[in-house]
């Protein structure tokens, strides 16, 4: 809306234009007279000069787009978009992209911390270039052989390549997930103590992120001399239109809202999701929930991608897994390596699986001899007591408790040494560690495995024990190889 038109105008009209475009513009006429022209003038931080969507920090926020506020340190740009603080490297207005670099981590590699790289995806993505790593610190031993070693003072550190991660991964006191551009890594050395240089030149090169906002209808508005903001208005009548779009628009987002802060998982187009399964060429199963099919990263690993049908509501399950598993760590728990929300296309990224479910080893009898030989009563048990140890990290080696509800052979997958992954968490829930007891409403679960207090809620509490109900009766099927009868 170009900034040059009079106040006069109607108040309906005005309402009619603001729920178009959600932006506010100022006319350029009261420029001398209306506070918010002045307050949301551009500033300057170092070569930069900063407006709309951003805003400087002490500015009111009418005057940027939310989440898009930045601080200016002497000649540095810094954002906080979650945690922890990044320093602006360089922006590109046109492209929509900020070069961003941890200030923390530049500063001090070996601070051994466990803040994660992380970004509020209803704001910004990831670019394409951009490539996972792990930082691990105060390790039993080395973790991984393709690691970046580096000196801490009387330990050493390791950058690892989340894509070379091995899943028989030892102890360490702290990790941190980074994020670092593919053309800086040709500045890493081999892998020895001599790369504790090499990697904080690399992290301090920092990587790109694009914002989402769109700017488009403040262009026009913008080189007429006017000024764009956000969410204000001194116009009275229009404010209870104003606010049913808005009531309409938070409802639209509250989806969004849910994934807000998720740290290690990284956020897919759904673009992306049809260049990774080549167009969905390879299906590797169907169930209620949707589809699976193999794809591959552009780092060349092989994934699984869980197509999901059309959700209804807020889509709790869906958020219910990418939640919980992005909190977790662990050689028994199935890799989240990324998703998509892109309206009502939903996807999730795992990491691939060559072996499949736990299921079509102990049920398979069109092939038992073959099944019998590949699964051994030793690498039964082996797979039982990975499941076991699985449950175990879920219930306390996370910060928070997080309850499966839905243990069975179709969501444990073997990987191609049969290491077993706890997968699907559609149905968890998660609580805080001292919680024993926990409650809600609805039965969690699937016949045959459910335990009895999630469907008779007088015969006891529901708790972590729930899940070891459902662990047993997995357990007497592998041990005899046949499905527990379902009730009907």
């Amino acid at each position: 809306m170009p900034l040059s038109m009079d106040l006069t105008m109607s108040s309906c009209a005005l309402s009619l234009l603001f729920i178009m475009s959600l932006h506010i513009h100022f006319p350029v006429p009261a420029s001398g007279e209306f506070p918010p022209f002045r307050e949301c003038a551009p500033f300057v931080c170092g070569d930069q000069q900063i407006s709309y969507p951003f805003r400087h920090n002490e500015r009111p926020s009418y005057c940027g787009y939310p989440g898009h506020e930045l601080g200016c340190d002497g000649h540095n740009l810094t954002l906080s978009m979650m945690s922890p603080e990044y320093r602006v490297i360089h922006m590109d207005r046109n492209a929509q992209v900020l070069e961003v670099a941890r200030t923390d981590i530049v500063e001090d590699v070996c601070r051994k911390t466990d803040v994660d790289t992380t970004l509020n995806f209803t704001l910004f993505n990831y670019a394409s270039s951009d490539i996972n790593f792990t930082l691990f610190y105060n390790c039993n031993v080395s973790p991984y052989s393709l690691s970046y070693l580096f000196l801490c003072r009387t330990q050493y550190g390791y950058l690892v390549r989340n894509a070379d991660l091995d899943p028989q991964s030892p102890r360490c006191n702290f990790r941190a997930l980074v994020m670092i551009a593919s053309e800086a890594l040709a500045l890493l050395q081999s892998p020895d103590e001599s790369n504790r240089s090499a990697i904080i030149e690399v992290l301090s090169k920092g990587f790109e992120i694009t914002w989402i906002a769109d700017t488009s209808q403040c262009d026009d508005c913008t080189k007429s001399g006017g000024r764009c903001g956000y969410g204000w208005t001194r116009k009275k009548p229009m404010i209870r239109k104003i606010m049913a779009l808005v009531k309409q628009r938070n409802e639209h987002l509250d989806g969004e809202m849910k994934i807000e802060g998720l740290v290690s998982s990284r956020r897919y187009t759904y673009r992306d999701i049809k260049r990774i399964t080549n167009y969905f060429e390879e299906k590797l199963g169907q169930g209620g929930y949707g589809c699976v099919y193999k794809g591959k990263l552009q780092d060349g690993q092989l994934v699984a991608v869980k197509l999901l049908k059309k959700l209804k509501g807020d889509a709790e399950e869906f958020f219910n897994e990418v939640v919980s598993i992005s909190r977790t760590s662990h050689v028994n728990v199935v890799s989240l390596l990324g998703f998509c929300f892109e309206g009502s296309k939903r996807a999730l990224i795992y990491e691939f699986m060559p072996n499949g479910s736990l299921e079509k080893f102990i049920f398979n009898r069109s092939n038992a001899l073959e099944v019998d030989q590949l699964l051994s009563w030793d690498t039964l048990y082996q797979i039982s007591l990975g499941i076991a140890h699985g449950l175990e990290y879920l219930h306390k080696g996370c910060n928070t408790r997080i309850l499966h509800f839905d243990i069975k052979p179709q969501n444990i997958l073997l990987d191609a040494s049969y290491c077993p992954k706890i997968s699907d968490f559609g149905l968890a829930k998660i609580c805080p560690r001292e919680e024993s007891i926990v409650s809600f409403l609805g039965a969690r679960g699937t016949v045959g495995y459910i335990a009895p207090e999630l469907i008779i809620r007088n015969i006891g509490g529901v708790s972590h024990k729930s899940d070891v109900y459902s662990y047993g009766m997995m357990v007497l099927e592998m041990v005899g190889k046949t499905k527990m009868p379902k009730l009907q």
